[in-house]
Formats: C-alpha cells, sequence, structure tokens
C-alpha cells in the first residue's frame, strides 16, 4: 500500500473520529425520553430494545424518521433471534427490492411461527421474487399464516 494512500486513510480516520461524537449526539438530542432510555438498554445488548430503537426511526416517532439506522437496529435484534425484528428487517429489504435478503429473514421469522413473516414469505414465492416461483408453496404459506392469526392481505412490494 503506497504511503499515500495509508496517509488519507488515517486523515479520514481522524476526521470521522472528529466529527462523529458531535453527530452522534446531535442524533441523540432528537430522541424523546422513551426512546433515549431504550438507547441504553439497546447499547448493550437487549434485543427487545433494540427492536424498539429499531421501530422508532423507521416510523419517524420518538426519533428522526432514518431507515439506515433502523435497519441497523433492527439486525443487531434480528442476529439474536428476535421475530419481530426479523421480519421487519425482512419488510425493509423487501422494499429495496433485495428479495433474496428478506427472504432468508422471513424464514427465519417464520421458523418462530411469525404470521406476518410466514404471509411476506409467500407473497415473495407466489411471485417468484428472490426464489423461484412456486405457487403451490406459497398458497402453504398464505394457509399457514392464517392459521397462525395473520387477518391481513398479501403483502405489497
Amino acid at each position: 500500500m503506497s504511503r499515500h494512500l495509508i496517509a488519507a486513510a488515517a486523515t479520514f480516520v481522524l476526521a470521522y473520529a472528529c466529527i462523529a461524537p458531535a453527530h452522534a449526539g446531535h442524533a441523540e438530542a432528537a430522541l424523546s425520553p422513551e426512546v433515549s432510555g431504550l438507547l441504553a438498554k439497546a447499547q448493550a445488548g437487549d434485543s427487545a430494545a433494540q427492536f424498539l430503537v429499531g421501530a422508532a426511526f423507521d416510523r419517524g416517532q420518538g426519533a428522526p424518521q432514518d431507515s439506515e439506522a433502523a435497519k441497523r437496529w433492527y439486525l443487531a435484534a434480528a442476529e439474536q433471534g428476535h421475530a419481530d425484528a426479523q421480519n421487519s428487517l425482512g419488510s425493509a429489504l423487501q422494499e429495496e427490492k433485495s428479495f433474496g435478503e428478506a427472504l432468508g429473514w422471513y424464514e427465519k421469522a417464520a421458523a418462530h411461527n411469525h404470521a406476518h413473516a410466514t404471509n411476506s414469505l409467500g407473497y415473495l414465492y407466489d411471485l417468484g421474487l428472490g426464489v423461484a416461483q412456486d405457487r403451490r408453496r406459497a398458497f402453504d404459506l398464505y394457509s399457514r399464516a392464517a392459521d397462525l392469526g395473520w387477518a391481513g392481505q398479501a403483502t405489497v412490494a
């Protein structure tokens, strides 16, 4: 690696380190007291709090609407097996048309009998989004979602 490239990388890291705390403080100032309280738990690894912080950023309720921050918090909770976070991360990825990635998260949530994720998984199979189209599998998933209590319509991308 050239000395110029190393120097440029070091300058970037130093510059980011100087501005990141100021930016973080600004973002935290925009949080409601409830979300601020959840943030401490989320940062400590509480998956339920991580999901709720993600939802706050996703909906712009108690936090600035920020889809990237929402996805980061959903991912943190989803990786710990939080089914609602797995479903929400799948929905965010589906909205971005990252169907293959969404499929994996929906499958994980559906394995926890998450009705909405099971329905969304059926939708992906129904239309062949991120997976080979399989209407029979879609029907089975839609039926399973209904048995789990899903009363909504098929998920629309």
